[in-house]
């Protein structure tokens, strides 16, 4: 687990660790990281055992998983920095698993597979052996400090704007995969929206190909 693993998905790593069957499996979890984060003695809690070996050299680490007898090694770090792929290439456990592909990026040469569920990934993707399905869906809104206020709470967007708005989340494979699937429902909805958003900027050059694609389409 890096800085960005802990920073952005301490929620599902907690739940992860939480809800297990402990008759099951057990759960080491190798800190690559050196600053403290508020996730960290909630994590710890649950965790059968934590190791911070973000200063220990890719030899001696090795040789730590050895001994551990970890089965089956999930990389949280994907490509950001703390990543450990020297190590990862030395094939240190008999299973080496990206999780979800941060997401959906194809799996580092050093992993063997993607873990992926369904809501996540398109036909093509599931077809593709580098991905591994899970079962159910390990994707979930965790809370936060959202709050959508309505001048009436008994008015939708629609009755108040008189047209449809669809809301799609900023994944250019699906986007591409499923951009004919779109601009049907687009012309089958009178007058209807489609807005499409993320949590970062949009290069030029995407938002040109995303306006190619659904003007094919003539929308």
């Amino acid at each position: 687990v890096n800085e960005f693993a802990i920073s952005k998905y301490a929620t599902f790593l907690e739940t992860m660790l939480t809800d297990r069957d402990e008759n099951l499996f057990r759960v080491n979890v190798y800190q690559q990281y050196s600053q403290p984060y508020m996730a960290d003695s909630r994590l710890r809690s649950v965790a059968d055992d934590w190791r911070e070996v973000y200063d220990i050299d890719d030899s001696t680490l090795a040789k730590i998983i050895e001994n551990d007898d970890i089965h089956v090694l999930i990389d949280m770090c994907g490509f950001e920095s703390g990543n450990r792929h020297a190590l990862l290439a030395k094939k240190v456990c008999p299973i080496q698993l990206n999780w979800l592909g941060f997401p959906l990026l194809a799996s580092a040469p050093v992993n063997d597979a993607v873990l992926v569920d369904g809501t996540i990934c398109n036909k093509e993707h599931l077809e593709n052996e580098e991905y591994h399905k899970v079962d159910g869906c390990v994707i979930c809104y965790p809370g936060g400090s959202i709050g959508i206020e309505l001048s009436n709470k008994n008015d939708s967007p629609l009755a108040e704007n008189g047209f449809v708005t669809f809301g799609s989340a900023f994944e250019p494979s699906s986007l591409e995969a499923n951009a004919d699937l779109w601009s049907k429902i687009l012309t089958h909805v009178p007058n209807s929206t489609l807005i499409i958003g993320g949590t970062g900027a949009i290069e030029q050059t995407m938002e040109r190909k995303l306006k190619s694609l659904f003007s094919d389409e003539e929308i």
